[in-house]
């Protein structure tokens, strides 16, 4: 944090929101060839990844460079995340896709895109982003790198520990036979009020007997064309 409303808090600010776009942008084009259309959940990822990766250097890099910060996040974690899935690794929300190989990417890179040796000198030119601090040299890229190794071994470490400690009281995963109906299993209520009664399930009659207009107006108070009750057909009202 630049603790002050200056140029280096207002270039961070800026730079974050360019590193966001590029990189939601760089991975939607990636998904869309890919899989044939951009998905909007993967697109948040993105969005986080593109933050992710250049809060190390948001302070200290041009925006020119922000773009390139966005650009690799939505190729490499990307990657990182593809991986995984292939390996069949279960990542719960993306962490060490996203976060882990994320951040890492983006504290090497301070010393890749940082501005030039002269911002270090007491007379910095103007254009310095944040004059006085780090340089992009080989040197500060293998600084960087010694304090990643000491924060993966920390935090390796720590939750390892941690994770011991909670799976000798409690359960950290749950039985395989508890993900069908793992809200109501572990809170005894769903996270969803149509969680199990998808439209798809109802068009092929899941429920029994009832035909999907009977089925409708039980759950929801209201036909699938929306008369009785003012809401909406109940298509409507699941798509809200």
């Amino acid at each position: 944090s630049a603790m002050a409303l200056n140029e280096v808090a207002t270039t961070a600010m800026t730079n974050s929101h360019l590193s966001a776009a590029m990189a939601t942008c760089v991975w939607g084009i990636i998904d869309w060839l890919r899989e044939g259309k951009p998905k909007l959940l993967p697109l948040c990822i993105a969005c986080v990844a593109g933050l992710v990766v250049v809060t190390p250097c948001c302070g200290l890099i041009q925006p020119r460079e922000a773009i390139i910060v966005g650009t690799i996040a939505g190729t490499f974690c990307y990657g990182c995340i593809w991986f995984l899935n292939k390996i069949n690794v279960d990542d719960a929300l993306d962490v060490w896709g996203v976060h882990g190989a994320g951040g890492t990417i983006g504290t090497l890179l301070i010393g890749a895109l940082a501005d030039g040796p002269e911002c270090l000198e007491p007379d910095a030119p103007r254009e310095c982003v944040n004059p006085g601090s780090v340089a992009a040299s080989m040197g500060q890229v293998l600084l960087q790198g010694k304090a990643l190794l000491a924060c993966i071994v920390w935090s390796f470490t720590v939750t390892y520990l941690i994770l011991k400690v909670m799976m000798a009281v409690l359960p950290v995963k749950p039985d395989d036979r508890q993900f069908d109906n793992l809200d109501d299993e572990l809170h005894g209520e769903p996270a969803y009020q149509y969680s199990f009664y998808s439209y798809e399930d109802l068009s092929k009659k899941a429920m029994g007997d009832e035909d999907l207009e009977s089925v409708s107006t039980r759950l929801t108070n209201t036909s699938l064309s929306g008369k009785g009750s003012g809401k909406g057909s109940f298509a409507e009202q699941v798509s809200r």
